[in-house]
């Protein structure tokens, strides 16, 4: 099953290509694939995003089915941002086989597990951003949440936020059953880019990957 959709000019509304919530699925049966691809438009200044899953909305795989999706944002400017994948809420991404994703940016804002899959991969050209408002997961700051396994081999990691951290603060910033692969660029033990006047050291184990104030 393969479903697309391209948003609106965003004049007056958030342009989304692809919008799943307030109960609403995308569901295949038997054992096929699905295939969700969107776009959003960047006009004027409004939010705009490829992907949106939110408030209760699923995408759901077949029984040993894969799924992939794929969201384009168009360029931010005056003011407005965009993502190629949103989960927010109690949305939700779920296959019983692989999830591949890509996105010029992908943002996961579920309190729960954002992914459900036996594998979660990512394109070349994707990247993960997280924000960080706040000390606490979820409340204050975003997290990459998988019930699953997770590969990061060629995703790229986008920090934003005005949070200001103390020294020796953690972040949490990915959760999974198991991790392979590391953030384009940042090796165990690798400092990113400087986060608002402090350095963040990123360290990798098998289930977790967390980023602390140095």
């Amino acid at each position: 099953m393969t479903v697309t959709g391209t948003g609106g000019n965003g004049l007056e509304r958030a342009s989304v290509g692809v919008h799943v919530s307030r109960g609403g699925q995308i569901t295949a049966g038997g054992t096929g694939a699905v295939n969700v691809s969107g776009s959003g438009i960047m006009v004027g200044g409004k939010v705009n995003y490829g992907v949106l899953v939110q408030s209760e909305g699923s995408i759901t795989g077949a029984s040993g089915g894969n799924i992939t999706v794929r969201g384009v944002a168009g360029i931010a400017q005056s003011g407005g941002h965009g993502a190629g994948v949103f989960v927010i809420g109690s949305g939700q991404i779920t296959a019983t086989g692989t999830l591949g994703l890509s996105g010029r940016s992908i943002l996961p804002g579920n309190a729960g597990p954002d992914f459900t899959a036996s594998g979660v991969t990512f394109s070349s050209d994707s990247s993960l951003a997280l924000a960080i408002e706040g000390a606490t997961v979820d409340t204050g700051y975003t997290q990459l949440n998988v019930s699953g396994a997770v590969d990061l081999t060629g995703l790229d990691l986008v920090l934003v936020g005005s949070f200001t951290p103390a020294v020796g603060s953690v972040f949490t910033l990915v959760k999974a059953t198991s991790i392979t692969g590391t953030f384009t660029g940042l090796a165990d033990g690798a400092t990113a880019t400087t986060f608002n006047g402090f350095t963040l050291r990123i360290n990798y184990t098998p289930t977790a990957i967390t980023a602390t104030a140095v």
